[in-house]
C-alpha cells in the first residue's frame, strides 16, 4: 500500500495490513494496529510511531520517531535516515548503517544483535539493550545512558565515547582522575576486567572488557587492539563542547579556529574533535556553537577542578580576523 499526502492517524487499533510504503511527500502516524512491514523511503513527511505491532520496520531515508509499539522482526535504520527512539519494544535484530543518524533515549531491545555499522552516527542516552552489541561504524558512537548486556564489542579502528558521572575500574573509583584528564583513553591492550559506568539519568552498566583474542565466549566484551574508547565525566554532550571535555572553553574555540574551512568527512576528522561533528565545512555555525554556549559545563565539581576563564568577544573576533588574513595571504 503506497501513501501520498498526509495520512495522520492512518493506522489505529484494530487495523491490520500487510505492507505500508511511505515515500515522496507522505506522512504517517501510527498509534495502533498491526502491520507486517513498514518501509519508509526518503519521505519528506515524518513517520511517527507510538503504538502498534510490526513484523519489520525499515527506514531508508527521511525522518522517523518511535515512542511506542512493538517490532517483532528486524528494525533497520539505513541511508540518510534521521531517527529518534524514546520507547517501544524491539524483539529482532537492530541494524543501523549507511549514513543514518539515530538517537536512543528509551525503549527495550532484545538479545538479538544490535549493530552500529557503515557511516552511521548513534548516540544513546537511555534504553535497555540485550546480550549482543556490535560497534563497527566508521563514525564515533556516544553513550551517556542505557544498560547493556555482557557481549559489547568495539571493532578495529572504531571509536566509542562513554560519558558518565562515575567510573570504576575493577572496583577502583577513577572518576576524579578522568575528570582531571578531561578525556581518558582506555588502554585497549590492557583494559580493566570490569568497567562500571554510572550515567546522569540514574542508569548504570558494567562492561566486561577484554582485549581482542580468538575463541572469546559470548559473555565477554571484546576490544580490538586499534579501537578507541574515550571516557569522559559529565551528563552528556553539550552544544559547542567539540572536544567533549564537559565544558565549552578555549580548547573548543581553538579547534574551530585551527580547522577553519576544513571539509569534515568520516575519514577526515580534525584531531581532538569528538562531539557534534560538522556536516561539511567548519565555519560560522561551529563558531556560533562555541560563542553562544561559552562557559557551559556538565562536569561535576571535584574540589579543585578549574572552570575556564571567560574570553572577551573582542579577543575572539581578533583571533578569527587574524586567521582569515593568514588564509587569504
Amino acid at each position: 500500500m503506497g501513501l501520498s499526502g498526509s495520512v495522520q492517524g492512518f493506522l489505529r487499533s484494530g487495523v491490520t495490513t500487510d505492507l505500508i510504503v511511505v515515500s515522496d511527500t507522505s506522512q504517517l502516524t501510527v498509534t495502533g494496529g498491526s502491520v507486517d512491514t513498514i518501509l519508509a523511503t526518503f519521505s519528506e513527511g515524518p513517520v511517527n510511531i507510538s503504538g502498534g505491532t510490526f513484523g519489520e520496520l525499515d527506514a531508508l531515508g527521511g525522518t522517523l520517531t518511535v515512542s511506542g509499539g512493538e517490532v517483532l522482526g528486524e528494525f533497520e535504520v539505513n541511508l540518510e535516515t534521521n531517527a529518534e527512539v524514546t520507547g517501544g519494544t524491539f524483539q529482532g535484530r537492530t541494524l543501523v548503517t549507511g549514513d543514518a543518524e539515530l538517537h536512543i533515549a528509551g525503549g527495550s531491545f532484545s538479545d538479538e544483535r544490535f549493530i552500529v555499522g557503515g557511516l552511521s552516527r548513534v548516540t544513546v542516552s537511555g534504553g535497555t539493550f540485550g546480550m549482543d552489541t556490535d560497534i563497527s561504524s566508521q563514525a564515533a558512537t556516544t553513550i551517556y545512558g542505557g544498560t547493556f548486556g555482557p557481549d559489547f564489542d568495539v571493532a578495529a579502528d572504531r571509536t566509542l565515547n562513554l560519558i558518565g558521572t562515575r567510573f570504576l575500574f575493577d572496583g577502583l573509583d577513577m572518576t576524579a582522575a578522568i575528570a582531571q584528564a578531561g578525556v581518558m583513553v582506555l588502554d585497549t591492550a590492557n583494559p580493566p576486567l570490569l568497567l562500571e559506568v554510572e550515567f546522569a539519568n540514574g542508569q548504570s552498566t558494567t562492561f566486561q572488557f577484554v582485549p581482542e583474542a580468538p575463541l572469546q565466549g559470548p559473555e565477554l566484551s571484546t576490544l580490538a587492539a586499534t579501537a578507541t574508547v574515550n571516557l569522559l565525566v559529565g551528563a552528556g554532550p553539550i552544544e559547542g563542547d567539540y572536544n567533549s571535555n564537559g565544558q565549552v572553553e578555549q580548547g573548543d574555540l581553538d579547534l574551530v579556529l585551527q580547522n577553519w574551512g576544513v571539509d569534515v568527512t568520516v575519514t577526515n576528522i580534525p584531531v581532538g574533535w569528538v562531539n557534534d561533528l560538522p556536516d561539511g565545512q567548519i565555519d560560522q555555525a561551529e563558531l556560533d556553537g562555541v560563542l553562544q554556549n561559552w562557559g557551559a559545563t556538565n562536569v561535576p565539581n571535584f574540589g579543585g577542578a578549574s572552570v575556564p576563564e571567560p574570553v572577551s568577544f573582542g579577543m575572539i573576533q581578533f583571533a578569527l580576523a587574524g586567521l582569515l588574513r593568514c588564509r587569504r595571504g
